[in-house]
């Protein structure tokens, strides 16, 4: 190993791997600390090497300074995991040039090792990476920064192995790169050798490094710019183009440029093979294109993005030398699947990829509010609420979900305290995008239960043209919202409930049926649901209901005693009034003794109470 001032970390790094080998040398590059001291104390072979700001040089010094056969190399910031030893004495026995080892980054220096190797979320820092530690010790190095052996390896071909051993790294802790502050040396360094290469290797480097460090446009810059190189063929066959493409992918996405994503992943998978990587990020390009997409086009990408998400997960078990999109094949995918199978309408698919991706990850927060969003979907309100409980933080999705829940319930005043609290939080921008149309639709159904419906050419929106029967600009046009007809639960039972079967009448007119095709299907399917029999026998309607305002929502009153009912015109109308007079039935008695109020309405028609079910008729013959 080469180190410069490690005294923190060097005593745990060297005995770690004291069962490993069988010697260690350690080339100190001008420490100032007691890392010098502390390597000879731990047995090791202390080097000094002047800095020349080029790790391949350092290293190569190292390797030159052992007749070992075999080289492990370790950074004085890792430790070698418990159980590691035997498999790598064991890996050396193998006809192999280099052996590629697991590397997993700890959250923080109190992290429980065990858990950093087993990926716990609050102890490791994204996937585990896996990195060619276990070589011959005729391998060189090459690179003056984020150097490796890879161009020996091709020179040599060599043959390359996988050890089932790992390595914890603590140096990625927000702690210790704090105090390194090595940023803006490490990108001077690659620009310096990025200008100097031909190939792709340092551009990718560099790209990466710009890009976490949240500088966006200069990072797709040098993506595009080496990518224009892959496109005319002027790069070794052997450099990896995955770290520039990640890049060129998180500019595409950036700017929602479907096809600049699905350009570069076809080009890339070609030249190198499918990656799981590749293949998630080619999910979130279809996915994005899915959320403000309508018909076809919304069905066509999410489709899209459901096998391509599949495709990363069904590589989830492949141990790549690169890999770098943190989640993807796993808990990433999963949930980001799971969204998918939820906007295509399978939330029973969904919930099942958001509890596989918890499985993995129980504190993955995109996960637990798809989870939530699932079963208000699966019309199990109250398990999603259990779910959101204790986890209603400052963004607003959490809170538009919990909305969502208790207008399943039916609790509109408690719905109108969520939505305030989401719209509060709305510049913390969302977790899933998709949630801000939630959001919308939610408002615009809390202002139809309000009496006050909104109208505009969303799907919401049209059927606030239905209800409110206002006239919509696109109407001229023939243009048609089949999206709409899946919002109509709860909003059509909550309206009743709410006393608001005036606005719920327009649903049942022509009109509805051509702005919405499939609504009188969608209707029949919910009054389903809910036990209620929308049936056609083709036998007119014994009566119908007329009369003052809010008639109409005496059906979800009289449905408890009589599911059954039809929406037709035609039958006896039978007037009901909120004021006394002659011949109707009261708006009071119904809702407080409807079993006794229907009664008189058979009593009326001449028909025993027992024999026949109640046929109530919601149409455009009935006013306010």
């Amino acid at each position: 190993m080469i180190v410069k001032d490690e005294a923190r970390f060097l005593a745990g790094c060297l005995e770690s791997a004291r069962g490993a080998v069988d010697e260690m040398i350690v080339v100190d590059t001008g420490s100032r600390d007691d890392s010098v001291a502390i390597a000879k104390q731990a047995g090791a072979r202390v080097l000094s090497y002047t800095w020349t700001h080029d790790f391949a040089a350092a290293r190569n010094f190292a390797l030159a300074a052992t007749k070992a056969e075999f080289v492990l190399q370790l950074d004085a910031d890792e430790e070698l995991a418990k159980g590691s030893a035997k498999a790598i004495r064991a890996a050396v026995g193998q006809a192999k040039d280099a052996w590629l080892l697991r590397l997993h980054h700890a959250t923080r220096l109190d992290a429980d090792r065990a858990a950093v190797v087993a990926g716990h979320a609050d102890a490791r820092v994204g996937d585990e990476q896996n990195l060619p530690r276990l070589f011959r010790r005729e391998a060189r190095y090459a690179g003056a920064i984020h150097e490796d052996i890879g161009e020996w390896l091709h020179a040599h071909g060599g043959r390359l192995g996988h050890v089932d051993a790992d390595i914890v790294h603590w140096g990625r802790t927000a702690e210790v790169v704090a105090a390194k502050d090595k940023a803006e040396l490490n990108q001077s360094l690659l620009r310096k050798a990025a200008a100097e290469e031909s190939g792709l290797l340092y551009h990718g480097y560099l790209a990466t490094e710009l890009l976490d460090c949240g500088k966006h446009e200069e990072a797709h810059a040098v993506a595009e710019e080496a990518f224009g190189r892959l496109e005319r063929g002027l790069v070794p066959s052997h450099h990896s183009a995955l770290r520039v493409a990640l890049v060129r992918i998180d500019g595409a996405l950036r700017r929602g440029d479907l096809g600049r994503v699905a350009a570069t992943v076809q080009l890339v998978e070609a030249r190198e093979g499918s990656h799981r990587d590749l293949q998630h990020l080619l999910g979130e390009g279809y996915l994005a294109a899915a959320i403000p997409a309508r018909g076809h086009a919304r069905a066509r990408n999410l489709a899209r993005a459901i096998a391509a998400f599949g495709s990363a997960i069904d590589k989830a078990g492949v141990r790549y030398a690169q890999a770098f999109v943190s989640g993807a094949g796993h808990e990433a995918s999963h949930t980001q699947r799971g969204i998918a199978r939820l906007l295509e309408g399978d939330a029973a698919a969904a919930l099942a990829d958001f509890d596989r991706a918890l499985a993995r990850r129980p504190k993955h927060r995109p996960a637990w509010l798809g989870k939530a969003e699932a079963l208000v979907a699966l019309d199990r309100a109250k398990e999603a609420l259990a779910v959101l409980d204790g986890r209603l933080d400052e963004t607003p999705d959490a809170w538009v979900v919990a909305a969502a829940a208790l207008e399943r319930l039916g609790a509109i005043e408690d719905l109108t305290a969520c939505l305030r609290a989401a719209r509060e939080r709305v510049s913390k921008g969302y977790v899933s995008s998709h949630r801000r149309r939630v959001h919308l639709d939610r408002a615009a159904a809390l202002a139809s239960y309000q009496g006050q419906p909104i109208v505009d050419d969303s799907p919401m929106g049209v059927l606030g043209a239905l209800l409110s029967r206002r006239p919509l600009a696109v109407e001229a046009t023939g243009a048609t919202f089949p999206d709409a007809r899946t919002l109509l639960d709860p909003l059509l039972p909550n309206l009743l409930g709410l006393g608001r079967g005036d606005l719920a009448a327009g649903l049942f007119e022509p009109r509805a049926r051509a702005l919405v095709p499939g609504i009188v299907d969608e209707i029949a399917a919910l009054a389903a649901r809910r036990g209620w029999n929308l049936g056609d026998d083709g036998e007119e309607p014994r009566f119908c209901l007329e009369g003052d305002t809010h008639a109409c929502a005496l059906v979800a009153k009289m449905l408890g005693e009589h599911p059954q009912i039809r929406f037709a015109a035609g039958g006896t109308k039978v007037p009901v009034s909120v004021e006394p007079m002659e011949g109707a039935v009261s708006v009071q008695a119904l809702f407080a003794e409807p079993r006794r109020a229907i009664s008189e309405i058979y009593a009326r028609l001449g028909v025993p109470f027992h024999e026949a079910p109640l046929r109530a008729v919601l149409t455009h013959e009935v006013e306010s």
